[in-house]
């Protein structure tokens, strides 16, 4: 009983002497000093990420108001680097401490749960259990220096561009000290990638933003070409192209800049493809894994969105369903014959005005143009609906979304839109 006593006390007196001597974190709060990196994200259901990234601390605390959370052991010291993560869903909080010894050879890592005002202790796996999917780190490109994201120089034949990974997926010995720190399975993933578009952060709006399961980044200096690689891919490089803006006017295009890939040009049942496939055009939270999402290009007057699926898996495997999951209603659902290949959104920025355009291209003929299938929004308070438009109308329609003035003299005319 002595020497327990003994030891908590020494226990309780080196943690008094941490706080009052040392630099103490408080995770209630919103702001933080300079010297501590934050990076926010989401995970499934609704799920809360924050982590804060804290360099070269002499000593350090972490306190959650007055509750004590966890403080470095004294076989790390000195403490090179304190990663900080929390997994918030409604009432309940998971918090992960990666501590790095000044060595780097050296990690230590302390899982809790906090419930009220008690704290208990708890596994990596029960947090992954809680966490139950990938977690979604925000990335803006404007800022260099992410806590997270590690940035890579690649010198090529005319100029030196940047690759920008997720810190476990780097290529190089940069990603050692990440894959230290993310060693227990979790998933992490570059999305949204946002500032992806000068036009879109110089005109009023949400801004342009990049959405997939995406591991790793790059954009040419004209903004127009992009190319990821994706998480269950193989790390697959995919190279995405934005639509052109030529003589000041916008036209659209699909984004992927490859062919679609079919086994047997025949029409299949959807009852028997094997991957069912929901484009949510209401949600821009994590797209399938075959879909990117290009959200809030803003192009004159107009926000526009593309979801595209990619040649991950073959075509006639998909059963494609298109639908608004806010206002619950299905928009268009693949048939045997078909496959469709992506969905536009244009949403009008100066009244309330929201088209949307599914393309589809035939099973028997998947090189064609396809087809384009023209709805707009009727936004009824107890019905809403998207309506399929006439041949007649989806022309008009067809001139007025791909021809897009994009110059600011002509935007303030503020056409006005008959459909």
């Amino acid at each position: 009983m002595g020497f327990c006593f003994k030891l908590w006390a020494f226990i309780g007196t080196l943690l008094l002497d941490s706080i009052a001597n040392g630099f103490q974190i408080d995770l209630c709060k919103t702001r933080f000093p300079d010297s501590i990196q934050v990076a926010v994200g989401n995970f499934n259901n609704l799920g809360i990420y924050r982590l804060l990234h804290l360099k070269s601390p002499a000593h350090v605390t972490i306190m959650h108001g007055d509750v004590f959370i966890s403080a470095p052991g004294l076989k790390l010291a000195p403490i090179s680097e304190v990663f900080i993560e929390e997994f918030r869903r409604g009432s309940r909080l998971f918090i992960a401490v990666t501590y790095i010894a000044h060595s780097n050879d050296y990690a230590e890592h302390v899982y809790v749960e906090k419930r009220g005002k008690y704290i208990y202790e708890c596994t990596g796996e029960e947090k992954n259990a809680f966490v139950n999917g990938p977690v979604r780190i925000r990335t803006d490109i404007m800022f260099i220096n992410h806590s997270v994201i590690d940035t890579k120089v690649v010198v090529g034949h005319v100029k030196p561009w940047v690759w920008l990974s997720i810190g476990n997926k780097a290529d190089d010995e940069t990603g050692l000290l990440h894959s230290r720190l993310w060693k227990d399975g979790t998933t992490y993933l570059m999305s949204p990638i946002v500032q992806i578009d000068s036009m879109s952060r110089n005109l009023d709006g949400p801004g342009a933003s990049l959405i997939g399961r995406i591991t790793a980044f790059h954009q040419y200096s004209n903004e127009q070409i992009i190319t990821v690689k994706l998480d269950k891919t193989g790390d697959r490089e995919f190279i995405l192209i934005i639509g052109p803006i030529e003589k000041d006017i916008f036209t659209p295009m699909n984004l992927s800049a490859y062919p679609h890939m079919v086994g047997i040009p025949i029409a299949k049942p959807v009852t028997i493809r094997q991957h069912d496939v929901d484009i949510d055009i209401s949600r821009t939270m994590l797209p399938p894994y075959d879909v990117v999402i290009l959200s809030n290009l803003r192009r004159g007057d107009w926000l526009y969105s593309q979801h595209t699926i990619l040649p991950i898996r073959k075509m006639e495997d998909l059963n494609t369903r298109v639908w608004d999951a806010y206002s619950m209603v299905e928009i268009y659902k693949v048939c045997d014959e078909e496959v469709i290949t992506h969905v536009e959104v244009f949403q009008y920025a100066v009244k309330p005005l929201k088209y949307v355009v599914v393309h589809t291209r035939k099973l028997t003929d998947i090189h064609s143009p396809g087809s384009m299938l023209f709805y707009k929004f009727n936004n009824k308070y107890d019905s809403p609906s998207y309506d399929l438009l006439s041949d007649e109308m989806s022309d008009e329609c067809h001139k007025m979304l791909y021809n897009i003035v994009t110059t600011m003299e002509d935007v303030t005319k503020r056409q006005s839109h008959k459909l």
